[in-house]
């Protein structure tokens, strides 16, 4: 689906850039790595040159995943993202806080990134770096996300 956008979050039927045996195929290969898998309860918010935009549906019940593909469709990389209900001010504007759990498939890497400004929660994610496992940077994020009362799948 290079080069085309599209939106279904509304009751139009739109067609899937993933088709529902290979969405099961990639959701098998997530919760083998532990990342959150796609429900069939998500829609496909946006799609554009390999960008995939999930969302959750009713809106924030479970977080929003953005993918990206090559051109052949398979995946390179994904990003989960959890919002903690929490707004900040910077010079730039009010941002929502927000973790992000980052998967890279062809490096098989994960990162995880805080943006907000709780020192605590921040400190814990600087305290990841390349030579952390992928365990504790997951945990990192678990517990993260108990802070929030949320769940990381």
């Amino acid at each position: 689906m290079v080069g085309m956008t599209m939106n279904s979050c509304d009751n139009r039927s739109t067609p899937n850039p993933a088709s529902s045996s290979s969405m099961a195929s990639e959701n098998q290969q997530r919760a083998k790595l532990g990342l959150r898998m796609i429900p069939p309860t998500w829609c496909l918010y946006s799609a554009e040159f390999g960008e995939e935009n999930w969302k959750s549906v009713p809106p924030g019940a479970g977080g929003d995943k953005k993918s990206h593909r090559d051109k052949s469709g398979k995946l390179l990389w994904e990003e989960d993202y959890y919002f903690s209900g929490k707004t900040f001010v910077t010079e730039k504007g009010r941002n929502w806080e927000m973790l992000t759990v980052h998967y890279d498939f062809g490096s098989d890497s994960f990162t995880v990134n805080y943006m907000g400004q709780d020192p605590a929660t921040a400190e814990l994610v600087a305290k990841l770096g390349p030579a952390s496992s992928v365990s504790e940077k997951l945990l990192t994020a678990d517990n993260i996300l108990k802070k929030w009362g949320k769940s990381r799948l």
